[in-house]
């Protein structure tokens, strides 16, 4: 039992989505111009891969594609607008109830963690078989007992509210397929313009993107 609530409270504090500690900027560079987005992301991948000239302007290409089919997955479905916003508002609580239930020091701690495995690549899924490092993060932080009673409440509460806005916008899981097949035709792409090695490094890349948004 005590392993399952470390699982938990694992999920809570350096999983899911918008983690406290996502910087500012990560949070709003979905909004940002796809112009803006397309330069920052290429700047990211030339500096990174050591992308060729044509490689560049290949991938440049398959980014901007990438984005105006997300545009026009945007206009299919209008609510995907309001149902961001009320995943973003629950977000922001989230954040606000970490910082009252654990100490700054604490905070300091997980921010520490997130950002060394975010280094390595390191992403979290939502398998169960995680012990080995709940065991670490509780010892890490130095959990009380109501500290971990306070987060599996929290964490209980954000599940029934993520399902309500779920419930409340049921075209969100057609957008999720619908993403997850534009992510997949974009790496395929990109996989036949990179070399072996750097198609390797560009996953990776993205594993830590992921983690620090959270998606």
């Amino acid at each position: 039992m005590k392993k399952k609530m470390l699982g938990m409270i694992f999920v809570l504090l350096i999983g899911g989505s918008g983690c406290l500690f996502a910087q500012k900027g990560q949070e709003t560079q979905r909004d940002h111009n796809p112009e803006v987005h397309v330069e920052k992301k290429m700047a990211q991948w030339n500096r990174e891969l050591e992308l060729t000239e044509s490689q560049s302007e290949e991938m440049t290409r398959i980014l901007k594609d990438l984005q105006k089919e997300r545009m026009v997955i945007r206009v299919k479905y209008p609510a995907l607008k309001e149902a961001k916003e009320e995943m973003k508002s629950l977000r922001k609580y989230k954040q606000e109830q970490l910082k009252v239930i654990l100490t700054e020091e604490q905070l300091e701690l997980m921010k520490e963690k997130r950002a060394s495995n975010s280094k390595k690549g390191i992403g979290y899924s939502k398998e169960k078989n995680k012990e080995p490092h709940m065991s670490k993060m509780k010892a890490a932080l130095n959990l009380s007992d109501d500290q971990v009673e306070k987060l599996l409440e929290l964490d209980q509460e954000m599940k029934e509210k993520k399902e309500a806005i779920g419930n409340k916008y049921p075209e969100l899981q057609q957008v999720k397929k619908e993403m997850k097949s534009l992510k997949k035709e974009m790496n395929s792409n990109v996989e036949s313009v990179l070399s072996k090695e750097q198609y390797q490094k560009y996953l990776r890349i993205q594993k830590s993107h992921k983690g620090k948004e959270g998606k």
